[in-house]
């Protein structure tokens, strides 16, 4: 059975990989063209619209704090390969 204080631990878990996703989002917009940022912004966009969008469909806290946390975990990942891959 989790209680508050678990919601507040994956809180400050999600907010933790929500400071990395920007950190990795500004680290590799540095290394990409002019074009590929605004592809990246746009897409980086669409996935905020898709995260919330989700999140608001399950009202629960302690849902939403958890997909949160996982979303945006998954997401950074996403980007930090890509940065990986740009010369």
């Amino acid at each position: 059975e989790l209680d508050y204080e678990d919601v507040e631990m994956i809180d400050q878990w999600g907010s933790e990989w929500d400071t990395e996703l920007n950190a990795v989002y500004q680290a590799l917009m540095k290394k990409l063209t002019p074009n590929q940022q605004e592809e990246l912004r746009a897409e980086q966009r669409k996935w905020i619209k898709r995260r919330d969008a989700e999140l608001s469909e399950k009202g629960d806290n302690l849902v939403n704090a958890d997909l949160f946390y996982h979303l945006t975990m998954d997401r950074t990942h996403e980007l930090a390969e890509l940065y990986d891959k740009v010369k």
